[in-house]
């Protein structure tokens, strides 16, 4: 506000001059000199609204209003039935509107007849929906791509709902009203949702549908670096137990050098701690072995992610 009277006051004095400078000027002058300040005034007007609008922007235009977002990764993920899902990846691309998900499922090698299932829809103000065009297509092992060709121009939040029914043959016969013995399909449904804010979406003008081996390499890429990551962390966990081992043996030598003027008892206490740190010891041993058959496993399921990529590109290369 003191900018502003500072401006107003400007503005009049320089009028005040522009006038007492035109009094002795032709009568066309002078009708230019009575229009002066309504032109300047319309000016400064120009200029509060300008100053207004710089400072109120952010007020007009940001949306504040509550994020409702599922995330990716870890902490999107959720339970339905015995497994879990999360959001593994989510892309938007704001010119054709077209968007895709790429969801993850937990390992089940005891499912037969299961099938997964996923719909989309757009959620409007006051907890409208429509229900948005959209197909769930398996990639490979636990992944899954949706794809939804068309989102409405200015929506906000997608609804994701993905679940799996899954038909079960009972081994139980029953009988009908008839006296006939019959074996009845028992269906069970699971379900979750999932939510996306516009905010939080990530966005690419070059996206579109592309086909499975696309997927499969990009995937596998992604895959075989976090394997190479967790093994890297397995090297150093394995690492610093190593140098807890030296540091657990060295103790145990200072314990026994210690024992030549100590009593019996003391040395009974000697005794005694040095067993707990040869068994500390020993859980140090176990640990790293540990370690070491997570590290063939990772290095196996490493291997297995290259090998699914190169098939995927030579399938690329040979169409």
């Amino acid at each position: 506000m003191k900018k502003i009277k500072e401006l107003i006051e400007r503005i009049e004095t320089f009028r005040d001059d522009f006038q007492k400078g035109q009094s002795k000027k032709t009568k066309v002058k002078q009708k230019r000199a009575k229009l002066s300040p309504i032109i300047y005034k319309g000016m400064f007007l120009f200029t509060i609204i300008g100053t207004l609008f710089f400072f109120t922007s952010r007020l007009l235009f940001e949306d504040d209003s509550p994020i409702i977002d599922s995330g990716f990764g870890v902490e999107s993920s959720q339970t339905i039935g015995n497994d879990t899902v999360q959001f593994f990846q989510r892309i938007y691309n704001p010119e054709t509107r077209y968007m895709e998900v790429i969801l993850l499922t937990s390992r089940n090698e005891t499912s037969v007849n299961r099938e997964y299932q996923a719909f989309a829809g757009s959620v409007k103000e006051g907890n409208k929906g429509v229900a948005l065009e959209s197909k769930l297509e398996p990639l490979f092992d636990n992944y899954y791509l949706l794809t939804i060709p068309e989102l409405p121009k200015k929506w906000t939040t997608i609804l994701i709902d993905f679940g799996y029914s899954e038909k079960n043959i009972s081994v139980n016969p029953t009988y009908n009203q008839e006296g006939e013995m019959v074996f009845e399909d028992k269906e069970e449904v699971n379900q979750t949702s999932f939510n996306i804010d516009y905010r939080k979406v990530q966005t690419s003008k070059t996206l579109a549908k592309r086909n499975v081996n696309d997927y499969v390499i990009e995937l596998t890429e992604k895959d075989i670096e976090k394997a190479i990551a967790e093994r890297k962390k397995l090297n150093e966990s394995i690492q610093k137990i190593e140098s807890e081992i030296v540091k657990t043996k060295s103790k145990i030598l200072e314990n026994e050098a210690s024992t030549e003027y100590l009593t019996a008892r003391e040395k009974e206490e000697i005794e005694n701690a040095n067993k707990q740190l040869n068994s500390q010891i020993d859980s140090y041993y176990k640990a790293i072995e540990e370690a070491q058959k997570q590290i063939e496993v990772v290095e196996e399921r490493r291997q297995k992610l290259i090998d699914r990529n190169q098939a995927a590109q030579m399938e690329t290369e040979n169409k």
